[in-house]
């Protein structure tokens, strides 16, 4: 730490950019002052979210950094700060929580005029100094804050941009999407913890109607990545129209605190039942053509002319392969797509009956009744009761 600080010292004495050093528990390593509170004076940059290196520029005049670094085992917040050396901004203003403690024409004679990329090269250089690490320029979180914030505080999309005091949303998603990809449910556990940690600006003041927005963003991301990864689109739209089907019966904050965890547990099983098959070709062709052509007259005969395979050959594959006979399979499908349309939509159980192209009302009632062991209507009221 001695050689650290007379590194520090000495780039003070010849640049003039400022470096002083707090514990974990913020009391003040260097420099060894007692005139004014340098936790209260930086506030800002301990109000920070929680990146290694961030770095806050105030109203494009004045850039300061903190570095969060462990060394001999503990953790130390290093800050530094230069005024920026910009020819288009000739109304340089410093920070106001700056000026109310100490008068302005001090702290402009003890912090160096730089350019933002100098500032940021310094920055790194501490960095690397100080962990013997290489720390490229784009590991370093920048936010900028405007002079004029308060007054546009209800703005929450320029809010966002200016204070930035929720973590990197993108960047967590994406760990959150990439745990889930994986099955690692003990990280995204830890991130939906992590993510509690900080205040975030809701889509609604309603804290409700806010969880429902979010929700069903994360239903429509979870929907695309199964799809992409090989679930059949009428497979996972079902499961996203199912999904949000629960959080529009949610009346209750506590009511949906669950159910983003849930949420990404069935998907994941949908997922991985996907993964699990192992179809020939030809068995693949013929569930894809099916489930995707369920509104269509579907019959053993055309499917044989789809795959190029003989009727007695394709029905003896799909029974070994799939368990079932590819009649039962396609039923079964129109089954659930008509249980879909029941909950979803208005159409009547005739027209249900006609769309899906079933021989009679007594036909569909009876396949649906096999599978789904009720008849339509009893179906319909049972999961439409509590609405």
């Amino acid at each position: 730490m001695e050689a650290i600080i007379s590194i520090i010292d000495e780039l003070y004495n010849t640049l003039h950019i400022p470096c002083v050093i707090f514990d974990q528990e913020y009391h003040l390593i260097h420099p060894k002052i007692t005139m004014i509170n340098l936790k209260e004076f930086l506030d800002d940059v301990f109000t920070m979210t929680h990146h290694d290196v961030h770095i806050l520029v105030y109203d494009h005049s004045v850039a300061y950094a903190r570095l969060q670094i462990n060394f001999a085992k503990k953790t130390y917040f290093f800050i530094t700060a230069c005024i920026l050396n910009d020819i288009e901004n000739t109304d340089q203003c410093l920070p106001e929580s700056w000026t109310q403690i100490i008068p302005e024409h001090l702290i402009r004679s003890h912090i160096a005029n730089l350019h933002f990329m100098s500032f940021q090269n310094h920055v790194k250089m501490i960095y690397e100094i100080v962990t013997h690490q290489v720390l490229s320029l784009n590991q370093i979180h920048i936010d900028y804050v405007n002079k004029n914030q308060k007054s546009k505080e209800n703005d929450v999309l320029t809010n966002r941009r200016i204070t930035q005091n929720t973590p990197d949303y993108y960047h967590w998603e994406q760990m959150l999407l990439n745990a889930y990809k994986q099955g690692h449910f003990h990280t995204i556990k830890e991130l939906f913890s992590e993510i509690k940690q900080y205040e975030y600006f809701p889509l609604s003041p309603d804290i409700l109607e806010d969880q429902k927005y979010k929700y069903i963003g994360l239903v429509t991301i979870l929907t695309r990545i199964n799809i992409q990864e090989g679930v059949s689109s009428e497979l996972a739209f079902t499961l996203s129209d199912q999904m949000i089907q629960k959080i529009t019966q949610a009346h209750q904050y506590r009511d949906t605190s669950s159910l983003f965890y849930q949420t990404l547990q069935d998907f994941y099983h949908q997922l991985n039942e996907a993964k699990k098959m192992n179809y020939s070709l030809h068995i693949y062709k013929c569930i894809h053509y099916i489930d995707t052509h369920l509104y269509d007259k579907i019959s053993l005969h055309h499917l044989a002319e789809y795959t190029g395979l003989s009727s007695s050959y394709l029905s003896l594959a799909f029974k070994q392969e799939m368990n079932e006979t590819v009649t039962s399979y396609i039923q079964r499908k129109k089954a659930d797509e008509a249980a879909r349309l029941l909950l979803f939509t208005n159409k009547s159980h005739i027209d249900i009956s006609c769309l899906l192209n079933f021989s009679s009302q007594s036909n569909f009632i009876q396949v649906f009744k096999k599978y789904k062991h009720m008849t339509p209507k009893q179906y319909q009221d049972s999961h439409l009761k509590d609405q």
